[in-house]
């Protein structure tokens, strides 16, 4: 684009209406001409911000993990937040169409904001009404959510009848103890859901670290929880569990859930006949639980996004299990998390709980 085209673009640019001519035309010339083509990426999460962007032709989605957030056409500017706190991008920029960009440096940038107060102004109202927005997307998504787990509570009142049935079953019969498994997981699950509508109505996150036999846990979620899942039929689980276990407080509920995340996952990455390990063991202040793989690893290129929410590398995942663990055990249990991974040789996930 000529200086003619950057400058009638910006006069159409709503957070830059209302400066002079002169203004537009300055700007016009500090700033770069970018072209993307139709899925290529314009900048990742966690990028450095060193620019804004204003789409002069074409469509740029905007995506956080694999769910997309907002779509932004001619005239939309886009990345200005991550500029006014030199940060970092907080979402990922992907070109819907071919598209044509103004990009302006921070530096270009600063100056506007320092030198411009109108411009400033403007800015801000941008801000604030995209502010505005993804607050109401998320009061949606919260009261979605919140509803569904409650529409669930009630939907399990049908597991019920597993008590009916366990009362019947002969002693020591595949149906007693099927039946017994299906009763436990009602519960944990009842637990969970009355934790969350809790949560919800004191906007606090609750948990509760009454438990203290962690082996139990452990076993719990291997027997139970999982015994019957399909993405473990094909492989064999090996538990390492110590004679004598150290009291180690936890939410049963909550480390079963991170369990069996990563015990699926290592599943996943598995082959048929694969053993996946699961070890318990102790230092003198920490409790640690390994879970290992024989499986295909983890590529270099995304180790560092792992645990961040929304990402994943499967077609059909949420991205929300690793991002769910890790906050778990490092903000309610006061934990850590951790993996080491080499292509092709497999991987292993350590947690670390604090014991008494």
């Amino acid at each position: 684009m000529d200086v003619k085209q950057k400058t009638d673009l910006l006069k159409r640019v709503e957070a830059f209406q209302g400066l002079r001519e002169s203004d537009l035309i300055e700007l016009a010339n500090l700033s770069t001409t970018k072209t993307i083509n139709k899925g290529e990426l314009l900048f990742s999460e966690g990028d450095r911000a060193y620019c804004l962007y204003i789409i002069a032709t074409g469509a740029i989605s905007i995506f956080k993990g694999s769910r997309e957030l907002a779509l932004f056409t001619s005239t939309d500017i886009i990345g200005e937040m991550s500029l006014l706190d030199s940060g970092t991008r907080s979402a990922t920029a992907k070109a819907k169409e071919d598209s044509v960009l103004l990009e302006i440096s921070e530096s270009v940038f600063q100056d506007l904001l320092n030198n411009k107060n109108f411009t400033l102004l403007k800015i801000l109202k941008v801000l604030s009404r995209r502010i505005r927005d993804n607050d109401q997307k998320l009061a949606i998504d919260h009261m979605i959510m919140t509803t569904l787990v409650h529409d669930l509570n009630n939907t399990l009142t049908c597991f019920s009848s597993a008590a009916i049935i366990n009362r019947l079953a002969e002693e020591d019969s595949i149906t007693k103890k099927y039946s017994e498994m299906m009763m436990k997981a009602q519960k944990s699950m009842q637990e969970m859901i009355q934790t969350a509508l809790q949560s919800f109505k004191t906007n606090q996150v609750i948990t509760s670290k009454t438990e203290k036999d962690l082996a139990k846990t452990i076993s719990d979620t291997c027997q139970i929880h999982l015994a019957n899942h399909p993405e473990i039929k094909n492989i064999k689980l090996h538990l390492q569990l110590p004679e004598n276990s150290k009291p180690t407080p936890h939410n049963a509920n909550d480390i079963i859930r991170v369990l069996s995340n990563l015990i699926i996952n290592a599943a996943q990455a598995s082959k048929p006949g694969d053993t996946v390990s699961i070890i318990l063991q102790y230092t003198p202040q920490m409790a640690e639980i390994l879970i290992r793989d024989q499986g295909h690893g983890i590529p270099e290129s995304i180790k560092s996004s792992l645990f961040n929410p929304g990402f994943t590398s499967k077609p059909k995942g949420n991205g929300l299990g690793l991002f769910s663990c890790r906050n778990i055990i490092e903000k309610m249990h006061d934990g850590k998390i951790f993996f080491v991974s080499e292509e092709g040789k497999g991987s292993e996930f350590t947690i670390r709980l604090p014991v008494e």
